[in-house]
């Protein structure tokens, strides 16, 4: 799905940015939102009888672990 190829390789991207910059666990975090949010919109897709919701909210804890990674990614350059 195309949506997978340009979401993944950027929460990968800020998953290992948070890593490498935060001591803190944010990485992980951002890593389980990300698997949860592209696990529900894709079950959206694969079974069809699962509501539309499930898609929105997949696409809202992907792009929720994005902006946190963005701001684990600005508080590491800052402190």
């Amino acid at each position: 799905h195309a949506n997978a190829a340009a979401q993944i390789p950027l929460g990968l991207i800020l998953i290992a940015l948070n890593e490498a910059m935060n001591p803190a666990p944010t990485a992980l975090a951002i890593a389980a939102l990300l698997i949860i949010g592209r696990s529900m919109h894709g079950i959206y897709f694969g079974l069809p009888t699962t509501h539309f919701r499930l898609r929105i909210y997949g696409m809202a804890l992907t792009l929720l672990a994005q902006i946190l990674g963005l701001i684990g990614i600005a508080l590491g350059l800052l402190f």
